[in-house]
């Protein structure tokens, strides 16, 4: 558990994802979350399995969303939550679901924009993941402002980027930005 960068009392929810190179275990999981922790980087919280759990002390900042200029001091002003989720490809995979997107590849001379095939995310995950975080927010007196995904407050990242293109829910329909938005602020 990262052991938190002092007490915050934040207005949003900042969804990113992990990314994993293919479907891996708990325990590889685990991993890659604790090595993000050697920088002293993390997420408040984490899903995995069906679960969201704790990654620093409940009340606590983490350093989530540095560099992220559509929110002035995203750390301290959000809640950082990540999902597990599978690279995205620079060609097809033939994965069901997976649509090609704007991607933002960083390389040593530069930011180079491309495109690249995202696979589905779980639409009921995101959403179990935004009602948690919402119980969160209103055991703590936090206001809850708006829900973002990373990539909608930084340019330079690909996380979240297909809500709304393929997210879908075990209903059948597209989990969308604004859905998830009301669910985090009703």
């Amino acid at each position: 558990m990262l052991k938190g960068h002092g007490k915050h009392a934040p207005f949003s929810l900042v969804l990113h994802w992990t990314t994993l190179t293919e479907p891996q275990t708990e325990a590889a999981w685990q991993a890659l979350l604790d090595k993000m922790n050697t920088y002293n980087l993390g997420y408040n919280a984490a899903a995995w399995n069906g679960e969201v759990r704790w990654m620093t002390p409940e009340g606590e900042r983490a350093y989530h969303a540095g560099g992220s200029p559509g929110l002035k001091d995203a750390n301290r002003n959000s809640f950082g939550l990540t999902v597990p989720y599978i690279s995205p490809s620079f060609s097809p995979r033939g994965i069901s679901g997976e649509v090609e997107l704007p991607f933002t590849q960083r390389t040593e001379h530069g930011d180079k924009e491309r495109t690249a095939w995202y696979p589905p995310i779980d639409g009921d995950m995101l959403r179990e993941c935004v009602l948690w975080s919402r119980e969160v927010f209103i055991r703590n007196g936090w206001d809850r402002v708006c829900f973002w995904t990373h990539a909608s407050i930084s340019p330079r990242k690909n996380d979240v980027r297909n809500l709304g293109v393929n997210t879908f829910a075990s209903d059948g329909y597209l989990v969308t930005h604004g859905e998830l938005n009301a669910l985090f602020t009703e």
